[in-house]
Formats: structure tokens, C-alpha cells, sequence
């Protein structure tokens, strides 16, 4: 697989920007059924109640790869597998057997996953009978992870077997897309590898680097809890705010960082040939967007309306005039923080300046 990276300044972006305000007809309004609550430390505890149904939880700690020192590559990650692996208070994998008591199955309703900024454990259980242990465990995560040299060492060969899975199913069709969202974390997040990190990285992995990384980082200002199900608010909250007294930040903390814009006044450009149809990609930065407010909300339907109506354009124009394109289609990227516009066209070789074109002149159309 061959890539090449060039920017190029367009004017779409200012077209899409112009196009938001008209696409919503009815505002979003805030669902007022959530309570919210800071606790003194910083932890964010946020509860719905649905009476008579199953119980979805969440802890969300806003770390992930992007906050990796050089010699911490794919730590983030490693951390979060870790956390399945014994704590003070659940031994080695026990965590795994108590909630399978409950019919919680490992990977359906036990799981978590690391982004280039958030960590995510997730619990879903079939009623509120669990909720305690539930609490208890985040708890563990959050203070009191054992880190045993000898998960360690059983760890490692899990994450190693991840690296080969990865970039076999990376190695074919969907190239484009992953070497698309490796630009947008360069960009935005500063990073230059997958969130697994490297092999070396892994294979060679530091116990007291991984330690640190946990102590910097799993801070109750970083991190929140989300609760929805058959719940009491105010008695949840209160058994929550006990748990978690006496969790604070280290002196070690680090702050948060800043996420950065795609180039400023420029457009990511992306050619990718794989071993089916050459491909190109332009990238636009619709900015900043946490999806925390009722705007917020808004400006993510508008954006998602106009790219597939772009989508749907490029569809529409590439059939009546024949175009030699293989396939067109623009999608909406959310990210935590952010929105980015992918706009694609495929082709063949020999006709990758004819779909340039039409790519070009459609979106100066644009309006």
C-alpha cells in the first residue's frame, strides 16, 4: 500500500459552514430526566432513572493515547486491559466470574474500549441487584489497580495477538479509512500510531512507567459515571459520593490537554491505493463539537443532513454524467471533541484526473 499526504486550500468549508443554519426546522431540547452532580473531588456523576428497567452503567476517564510519553506508547490501552486483571479488592480475573453470577457476559455486557482521548468501562446489567459491585469496581479502577508483574507478562500476549489482528483486517479494504482516521489523530490529537501503541513498546513494556501513567492520569477531574436503568438518584449518588471521599488527584496529575484543529484554513488530503480501486480523500474540520449542549446537538444533525446530502449530490452527478469513478460518498466523523467532514471518491488509475474533476467542480457548486 502506498500513501501520499499533500494540503490544499478549498472553499467547501465555508459553504458548509454557511449551509447549517437552514437544515433544522424544530430545536433540540435537554432531556431534563438526567441528573447531574460534581462531587467535591471533581467526579462527575451523571444518573437517569427508568423504573422497571435493566441497569447501563459507564466510568469515563478522559485519558486515552494521546496523553503517552514517548516511552509509554500504547500504555493507555495496556492500562485498560489491565483493569480486568485484578484490583485490591477482586483478585486477578474475579470480576469476571461475580458478574457472571448475574448472566453478565464478558465482552456483551462486561467490556471497555480506549480512544486517542477517553477511556470507557462499561457494565450492563439486567437489574440493579449488581450495582453495588458495579460501583465498587470502578472504584478499584479508579485507586486501586494491583498491576501484578505476572498479568502483566499474561497481558502482553493478548495485546501482541491484538497487533496481528489489527493490521490484517487493515490490510486490505478498509485501508483508506484507517490510514484516514491515523491523519485526523496526527492532526487533532498529536499522535502518530494507533492506540495500541507498538510491538516494541508492548513487548517491552515498563511496570513502573505503567504505573505511573495510571497515577498521572486516573484522576476524579478526568473521569465521570453515567447510570441509567432501575435506579434511586438520590440514594445512588450518595453511595457513590461514599465510595469515591476519599479518591484525589496525586501530586503527580497531569492537566488535560488541548485538542488542535486539522490545519488551519487547509484541507487534509488523502490518496490511498490498496488492492482494490485507488482512492482519494479530502478531510474538512467542522470544529470543535463535545456534543455536551442543546447547540451542540444541532450543529451535529446539520452537519450530518449536509454530508449525506453531499453524498447523495456526488451519487446523483456521477451516474447522469457517467463519470469513470468507481464510487462517491461523504460521511460525517464525530470524535469526542470534534466534527471532520470525508468527502471520497474511488477509481481507476488511468481515470484519477477525470474524478478529480468532477469532484472538484461538483463541491464548487456547492450552495
Amino acid at each position: 500500500m502506498k500513501i501520499t499526504k499533500r494540503f490544499a486550500c478549498l472553499i467547501a468549508v465555508a459553504l458548509i459552514a454557511g449551509c447549517q443554519s437552514t437544515l433544522i426546522d424544530q430545536p433540540f431540547s435537554t432531556d431534563s430526566s438526567w441528573q447531574t452532580q460534581t462531587l467535591e473531588n471533581g467526579l462527575i456523576v451523571h444518573i437517569k432513572e427508568l423504573p422497571n428497567q435493566a441497569v447501563s452503567t459507564r466510568f469515563m476517564v478522559r485519558t486515552g493515547s494521546r496523553d503517552e510519553a514517548e516511552d509509554q506508547k500504547g500504555y493507555a490501552h495496556f492500562l485498560e486491559h489491565m483493569a480486568f486483571n485484578g484490583s485490591e479488592a477482586f483478585p486477578k480475573n474475579e470480576i469476571v466470574s461475580l458478574f457472571g453470577e448475574e448472566g453478565v457476559a464478558f465482552g456483551q455486557h462486561l467490556n471497555a474500549f480506549t480512544s486517542y482521548t477517553h477511556t470507557v468501562y462499561e457494565v450492563d446489567l439486567p437489574s440493579n441487584e449488581k450495582l453495588s459491585d458495579t460501583l465498587a469496581w470502578y472504584r478499584e479502577i479508579a485507586t486501586s489497580l494491583t498491576l501484578d508483574p505476572a498479568e502483566i507478562t499474561k497481558e502482553q500476549g493478548v495485546v501482541l495477538g491484538e497487533f496481528r489482528f489489527s493490521f490484517q483486517g487493515h490490510s486490505e479494504a478498509s485501508s483508506a479509512d484507517f490510514e484516514i482516521y491515523r491523519l485526523i489523530a496526527e492532526q487533532l490529537y498529536n499522535v502518530d500510531e494507533d492506540v495500541l501503541g507498538n510491538e516494541d513498546s508492548i513487548r517491552n513494556i515498563s511496570e513502573n512507567r505503567l504505573r505511573d501513567f495510571y497515577q498521572t492520569h486516573y484522576t476524579p477531574s478526568r473521569s465521570e459515571i453515567f447510570i441509567a436503568g432501575d435506579v434511586d438518584a438520590t440514594s445512588t449518588i450518595k453511595e457513590i459520593s461514599a465510595l469515591f471521599a476519599t479518591w484525589t488527584a496525586t501530586e503527580q496529575h497531569a492537566p488535560m490537554h488541548k485538542i488542535s484543529p486539522l490545519s488551519r484554513g487547509e484541507s487534509s488530503f488523502v490518496r490511498v491505493n490498496d488492492v482494490s480501486f485507488p482512492s482519494t480523500t479530502l478531510l474538512f474540520d467542522l470544529g470543535a463539537n463535545p456534543m455536551e449542549t442543546v447547540t451542540d446537538f444541532e450543529n451535529f444533525a446539520a452537519a450530518s443532513i449536509l454530508s449525506n446530502a453531499i453524498s447523495t449530490r456526488l451519487n446523483n452527478r456521477a451516474r447522469d454524467l457517467n463519470a469513470p469513478v468507481q464510487s462517491t460518498h461523504a460521511q460525517l466523523i464525530q470524535w469526542f471533541e470534534r466534527m471532520v467532514l470525508s468527502i471520497q471518491v474511488s477509481y481507476e488509475t488511468p481515470n484519477q484526473q477525470e474524478a478529480m474533476l468532477l469532484l472538484g467542480e461538483e463541491l464548487a457548486t456547492l450552495r
